[in-house]
C-alpha cells in the first residue's frame, strides 16, 4: 500500500516537471519569434545607379574604358585634347568598341586592357595614336593587331594655351587655343571680330619667344589669306603668341 502512494506520488512530480519543461521552451519559443518575426528576410533594396557628374571641363566623369559603344569617326586631322570622348577597337578582338576619356593630363590610360599602360594622346591625330597603339600591342599581346580609334565627342572647353591680340582688329584681348584644332593666324583675326576699317593687314605681326627666350617676329599676310585664299601664307600658333595688326600708314 505504501509503496503504491510513492509510486503514484513519483509520477506525479514527473508530470508536473515536464511540464514545467514544455512551458518554459515555449516561453523561449515566443520570445525569439517576438524578436526576429517568422516572416521571410526582406531583401535590401537594389542600390540606384550613380547620377553622372559633371567634371569641371565639361565632360561627364562617367566615361571610363569598360563602357561600349558606337565607334566614332577616325578623323585624320583633328588632334585630340583633354576631356575628349573616343571609342578604342582591336579587330581580331571582335568585341564592341571601348569608350574612353583623355584624362586631364592629356593621356588615354590602357593599364586595365590592354595592359600597355598611359599614352600621351593630346595633341595627336587619331591615326598617329592609332599607330603607337598597333605597334606596343604586337610587341606584347598579339601576332597582328588592327586597331580603330574614333573621337566621338570632342571637348570644345580645353585650351592649350592663350594667345594675344592687339591693334586694329575689332575686339582685341586673349583667346583660347582649343586643343580641338590648329589655330591659324587668320582665324585668330575672324575671331577677334575681322581686321578694322585702316588696318594693314598685309603686315601683321606675330612675336612669339624661341626656347631660350629670344623673342622672334613674323611677317603674316592676313589679308591675301582671307580674301585670295592663300593659306599657304598663314601660321599655325603657339601658346604665348602676340599677334599685333597695324595701322595704314596712308588711310583712305
Amino acid at each position: 500500500m505504501t509503496s503504491r502512494i510513492c509510486a503514484r506520488l513519483i509520477l506525479l512530480v514527473g508530470i508536473a516537471a515536464l511540464a514545467q519543461v514544455k512551458a518554459t521552451a515555449q516561453a523561449v519559443l515566443d520570445a525569439a519569434q517576438s524578436q526576429f518575426g517568422t516572416g521571410s528576410a526582406p531583401y535590401a533594396a537594389p542600390a540606384q545607379p550613380a547620377q553622372d557628374l559633371p567634371a569641371p571641363n565639361g565632360v561627364y566623369n562617367n566615361y571610363n574604358a569598360q563602357e561600349t559603344g558606337a565607334l566614332g569617326a577616325p578623323d585624320p586631322t583633328k588632334p585630340l585634347g583633354r576631356g575628349d570622348i573616343v571609342t578604342f577597337s582591336i579587330a581580331q578582338d571582335r568585341e564592341a568598341p571601348q569608350v574612353m576619356r583623355v584624362t586631364d593630363t592629356g593621356e588615354l590610360d590602357f593599364s586595365l586592357f590592354p595592359k600597355i599602360g598611359r599614352v600621351s594622346v593630346v595633341g595627336r591625330n587619331c591615326a598617329e595614336v592609332a599607330a603607337e597603339l598597333k605597334h606596343k600591342l604586337e610587341a606584347d599581346y598579339y601576332y597582328k593587331a588592327d586597331v580603330t580609334l574614333g573621337i566621338n565627342q570632342v571637348n570644345h572647353l580645353d585650351s592649350r594655351g592663350k594667345v594675344y591680340l592687339t591693334g586694329n582688329v575689332a575686339i582685341p584681348g586673349v583667346q583660347d587655343l582649343p586643343s580641338s584644332e590648329h589655330t591659324m593666324v587668320s582665324t585668330a583675326i575672324i575671331r577677334a571680330g575681322g581686321l578694322a576699317k585702316f588696318a594693314n593687314g598685309h603686315k601683321v605681326q606675330v612675336t612669339r619667344k624661341d626656347k631660350t627666350g629670344k623673342p622672334e617676329r613674323y611677317t603674316i599676310d592676313v589679308s591675301a589669306i582671307i580674301e585670295k585664299g592663300r593659306t599657304d601664307k598663314d601660321m599655325e600658333l603657339q601658346d604665348g603668341d602676340y599677334i599685333n595688326v597695324p595701322q595704314n600708314i596712308i588711310n583712305f
